[in-house]
């Protein structure tokens, strides 16, 4: 519902208008780029008033175009026949979408008794009386749609719309005070402390804070105002009230530092419509907004989209008035899958039929090559380090909902937030697809999860990695459990001599690949009955030169042997696997 208010100037024009036998008030919806309205009762004689809305250096503000903005339009068939105005080229032109009021004068008009109407006859002086009674009436109106409102009612009528959503004023008498919460030692971060949290002293005596606080991340304390449940609630020595009734996280205890004590006065209208419109927004429904909340409010949602009616053969709904709804689960159960119809039935808005689904996985493989600073890093830490990164990832995408947008930037942030990482590439494949752009869009009906899997990494050279040098090799093997008889003193001086063998063949600009280092050290002597079973998942080839450069072979892996460079095989450990 909108209500219009009208001025007493406006309602004297469109009286005088009418009375003298012209058109008032005609309204047309301008078009884009508008410079042309043709009236509903030409031809005319005389157009006596034209406005509308244009844009304003603040926005939308009111126009009226003068006889020097505009010109009469003839009908094509009849020269002298005017049935409508068109703008000239210098005149603002209308906003789209907006109304433009014309009143004019037709070129056949029916006779009027009314042939005085300057200031003072008896005509306009009491045409201008019913205009100034109406200007009244439309003045005590626009109270009256103003009283329902919360941002424009005031007194006796923001009581009654406060009380809509169970928000009282804070009358004369109240108990209130403050008091100071404290966060938690180690707690980072801004705290957001709502309006509306309880705070007791253990027994009857119950505040709650009266505005929403938050807690910036240089301080340690906030204080804040709080309100007696009710006029009867007892008033609180100084640190009585310590216990939070609900725990916020961040916040390690709350105290009164003073006594609370009676209002000497009534809450004002501002301090009770900023509560009122929090009240408003925690008990919405009806609105995408609340559905939205309410549903990702529930711990088992990961993701939420809405689709609504657009013209069109892509539109996610048929006909006006549907809504579909696709909710993604971090675990799908006959159980989670209940209370989501259930908070949908709550707060869908009245009339709209909603439909929901729930989003199928979407499997994201990233494929990260990671280039590390420094020389290298000592042995195990590279599990660790890939451990810290997938999870970043996985969480990243984690959060992503259907309809959401994937961005290859943000899994290449999330990938250097640790310092010892200085570069990384990212392939990204969708369901198979490769990715080839800057972000993927995740469909509406799809719910992504990532697994992570990382190519061969490469240090970050401190010297000329070109430069004649001694490339030591720190040789992880491991094998299957070994057959009766076997001996692992044995099998390790074998690999030891079959590995230093492999490197010694090894030329400048020559590939290293971790398939030859495995046909070089497999059992073929014994095909049919093989003296040990390499284990090729655990086995780790390390690679460190003399300038500082480290390499790590693992499976699938492979290295270019540079100029002038030579193998020492300084370490082979041998790990024989238990069943």
């Amino acid at each position: 519902m909108k209500f219009d208010d009208r001025s007493y100037e406006d309602i004297v024009r469109d009286l005088l208008t009418q009375l003298t036998g012209g058109v008032a008030n005609e309204v047309h919806v301008a078009g884009a780029d508008m410079d042309r309205l043709t009236f509903h009762a030409g031809p005319v004689r005389r157009v006596s008033y034209l406005a509308g809305k244009v844009e304003g250096k603040h926005g939308p503000a009111d126009y009226r175009w003068t006889e020097r903005e505009f010109a009469l339009v003839a009908a094509d068939d009849d020269p002298d026949a005017y049935v409508g105005v068109q703008l000239r080229p210098r005149a603002p032109r209308p906003i789209a979408g907006s109304s433009v009021t014309v009143n004019y004068y037709p070129r056949r008009m029916g006779p009027t008794p009314i042939t005085d109407v300057q200031v003072g006859s008896v005509a306009r002086t009491m045409l201008e009386t019913i205009a100034r009674e109406m200007a009244t009436q439309y003045v005590q109106l626009q109270r009256v749609y103003e009283s329902a409102f919360v941002e424009t009612s005031t007194g006796r009528s923001l009581d009654r719309v406060s009380a809509l959503v169970d928000t009282r004023r804070i009358e004369k008498g109240h108990p209130v005070g403050k008091v100071r919460f404290t966060r938690r030692q180690g707690a980072a971060g801004a705290i957001f402390i709502p309006a509306g949290t309880a705070v007791t002293d253990g027994g009857g005596a119950r505040y709650l804070t009266t505005d929403d606080a938050r807690m910036q991340p240089t301080q340690s304390t906030v204080e804040v105002w709080v309100h007696g449940e009710s006029k009867g609630t007892a008033l609180a020595e100084p640190g009585a009230l310590v216990v939070i009734e609900r725990a916020i996280a961040g916040v390690d205890r709350v105290s009164n530092e003073a006594g609370t004590s009676r209002a000497s006065e009534a809450e004002g209208d501002d301090q009770l419509a900023s509560r009122a419109r929090r009240a408003i927004h925690a008990a919405g429904k009806g609105t995408l907004d609340a559905l939205r909340s309410g549903l990702e409010g529930l711990p088992f949602v990961s993701g939420v989209s809405f689709g609504e009616y657009r013209e069109g053969p892509d539109s996610p709904v048929p006909m006006p008035g549907m809504l579909r709804v696709d909710v993604a689960l971090s675990e799908d159960t006959p159980r989670n899958r209940a209370v989501v119809a259930r908070t949908i039935d709550g707060l869908r808005p009245a009339g709209i039929h909603v439909s929901h689904g729930y989003a199928q996985p979407l499997n994201l493989d990233l494929g990260a090559r990671l280039t590390l600073a420094g020389s290298k890093l000592e042995y195990g830490s590279l599990d660790e380090l890939e451990a810290e990164v997938r999870r970043r990832l996985e969480s990243l995408v984690g959060r992503l909902g259907p309809g959401s947008t994937l961005r290859r930037s943000a899994l290449i942030t999330a990938t250097l937030e640790d310092p010892r990482i200085v570069d990384a590439e990212l392939d990204i494949v969708a369901d198979g697809q490769a990715v080839a752009g800057a972000s993927f869009s995740v469909p509406g009906d799809r719910s992504p999860k990532a697994a992570v899997q990382f190519a061969q990494h490469a240090f970050e050279a401190l010297a000329d990695a070109s430069a004649a040098s001694v490339i030591s090799v720190h040789a992880h093997v491991s094998v299957a459990p070994l057959p009766p008889g076997g001996q692992s003193s044995t099998v390790e001086a074998e690999l030891r001599a079959r590995l230093e063998a492999m490197l010694a063949g090894l030329g400048p600009g020559e590939t290293l690949a971790f398939l030859d280092v495995l046909d070089a050290l497999r059992d073929t002597e014994g095909e049919s009955h093989p003296r040990w079973v390499l284990v090729s998942e655990a086995t780790v080839l390390q690679l460190d030169s003399e300038s500082g450069v480290s390499t790590r072979l693992v499976a699938g892996g492979s290295t270019v042997v540079p100029g002038d460079a030579s193998f020492s095989l300084d370490a082979l450990t041998l790990e024989v696997l238990t069943q």
